[in-house]
């Protein structure tokens, strides 16, 4: 039984974009993805020409029949680009869309206090080696007390499993405010060197869920994260989270893949692709967000790539649309 098709049941006039403007990051976890704490791109140098070029990017979008725009700011660790707040609040005046951040919650809590209206979501990721547990806790209460919905995923280290495990059973016991908390397998490093027990742990990534009335609340606008795998016998799974990973069903070579129409990914060099680094929209160049003549020359026909990877290890993106 092999998948031969994957339905996201992301809104069809929904698109995320992940962007990761910088890859400065204060910790050096020995798990994280090529590239992310390398330190080569500090932050954008030029807010004026970024904003611009988001405004056009976003209007592209809209021009094409997309209502809702989700827009995931990643690193290394961005709350470290000094100008992030105001990159935000300048796109906001004029596009309504949603800002998340993901962050490893290392920044002051009076910071958290002074900038989390900027957000409409927030992903704590707990990293065993560099949290201190308390604070994490901290903020992510005050988050919870706002109007932003907040997340800790805890990056699961095989190489550290019980120290994880007791993490993700201190944050459910130790906040009265009932957040979601999750788990993330690692992938690259250390992600094949799971234990068939830690995989069962790994396969149901929720370990918390919200209360109803604040998830209800809170998350109606954010993709969804639930596919459908259909099978070449003709069955079907409904799947979410990692669990495509997780069942070694992420080897889509040639497959139609809808990166580009669901979600991309923005590096920290400006470069537009997939998080794999794919191309996008079925062309054989890369649009760079920071090109000063972007708005003249970004104006594709938004339609499907076919994957040139052998394996897809991007959680979100292995439950994107895609078909052979």
């Amino acid at each position: 039984m092999k998948p031969i098709k994957i339905i996201s049941n992301q809104k069809k006039n929904h698109i995320k974009i992940s962007y990761s403007p910088t890859d400065v990051c204060n910790y050096s976890c020995d798990y994280c993805f090529p590239g992310s704490n390398a330190g080569k791109y500090p932050y954008p140098t030029n807010l004026n020409t970024v904003v611009d070029n988001f405004n056009h990017l976003f209007e592209h979008y809209k021009r094409n029949g997309y209502k809702t725009i989700e827009l995931q700011i990643l690193g290394g660790e961005p709350t470290l680009w000094p100008e992030l707040d105001e990159f935000i609040i300048r796109l906001k005046s004029k596009h309504d869309f949603i800002a998340s951040v993901q962050s490893n919650g290392s920044r002051t809590i009076r910071w958290w206090q002074e900038k989390a209206q900027v957000f409409d979501k927030v992903t704590l990721t707990a990293h065993h080696k560099e949290v201190s547990l308390p604070h994490f806790v901290t903020i992510a209460d005050t988050l919870y007390s706002t109007d932003v919905y907040v997340e800790v995923s805890v990056c699961m280290d095989s190489n550290a499993w019980d120290e994880c495990v007791n993490m993700v059973d201190y944050f459910k016991r130790v906040s009265k405010n009932k957040w979601y908390v999750g788990t993330q397998k690692l992938e690259g490093v250390i992600g094949t060197d799971y234990t068939s027990g830690q995989l069962e742990y790994l396969s149901h990534s929720t370990k918390r869920d919200p209360s109803f009335f604040y998830a209800f609340r809170m998350r109606k606008n954010f993709s969804i994260n639930r596919s459908k795998v259909i099978f070449d016998d003709g069955s079907t799974q409904t799947v979410k989270h990692n669990q495509v990973q997780i069942n070694n069903w992420n080897e889509f070579y040639n497959w139609d893949c809808h990166v580009g129409l669901e979600m991309f990914y923005i590096n920290p060099n400006g470069k537009m692709t997939g998080s794999c680094g794919s191309n996008l929209y079925g062309l054989d160049y890369t649009y760079n967000i920071y090109d000063t003549d972007f708005a003249e020359k970004f104006n594709p026909e938004l339609k499907t790539t076919q994957c040139p990877y052998l394996g897809c290890y991007c959680t979100p993106e292995t439950r994107m649309t895609k078909s052979r």
